[in-house]
């Protein structure tokens, strides 16, 4: 299946009546002259993600000016300013769009594998151990980098707990810090949030917890 694409991230700057500049992370592009100018936007309105690379083609060859409109789309392509956008797997679709998108977009400007790092964090299993006041913001962290599964060992929330964390409030006095994090992540909560009440006090019960984790921290 043909890919679709998407002019990567970027800032539309007019320099002048004539110039307009392209600017993205890592590349700039300056475009001169009036009718550039003027034809730029109708490639940019089909760059949305929405199209692929002959459907575009096909569209801009319908108007007038096919050949100056082709041909600045395929500046674009040249100078690296139009993206591939590879099919959401089906194991994220449930996942919230944005989220995934923006996600998937961190992690194709850091390596060339988004979708099974996001695959992957889906799978991870991490358990969190220690006071209330920590381990709710590092959990809330953890939560929207879509974590599959994560396990608070921790006693409920003290006012101590309260009185050092941005994150507490008079109400949650007496929770455990899974209920607050279960709260404040709402209806966008994704991963498995699991509350252990009491720290394993033996090698044994520590290694029943640890089975089959990822990461302890």
């Amino acid at each position: 299946m043909e890919p679709k694409l998407k002019l990567i991230d970027h800032f539309l700057l007019r320099q002048s009546a004539d110039v307009v500049q392209i600017r993205a992370q890592q590349k700039t592009l300056l475009l001169r002259g009036a009718l550039v100018r003027q034809l730029l936007p109708q490639v940019i309105a089909l760059l949305d993600g929405s199209f692929t690379k002959a459907e575009i083609t096909n569209q801009l060859a319908s108007h007038e000016q096919a050949s100056e409109l082709i041909g600045l789309f395929d500046v674009l392509q040249q100078k690296d300013l139009v993206e591939s956008l590879t099919p959401c797997p089906v194991a994220l679709q449930h996942l919230p769009v944005g989220k995934v998108a923006a996600l998937s977009r961190f992690f194709a400007n850091h390596s060339q594998s988004a979708w099974p790092t996001l695959s992957g964090l889906q799978q991870r299993k991490v358990v969190l151990c220690g006071q209330a006041e920590l381990l709710i913001p590092l959990a809330l962290g953890l939560s929207s980098l879509m974590i599959g599964r994560i396990c608070l060992v921790s006693g409920p929330v003290t006012a101590l707990d309260i009185a050092h964390s941005r994150y507490l409030s008079d109400n949650d006095l007496g929770l455990h810090p899974a209920a607050v994090v279960r709260r404040q992540v709402g209806l966008a909560q994704q991963a498995d949030i699991v509350a252990v009440e009491q720290i394993p006090d033996s090698v044994l019960s520590w290694r029943q917890l640890l089975q089959q984790q990822d990461l302890i921290i």
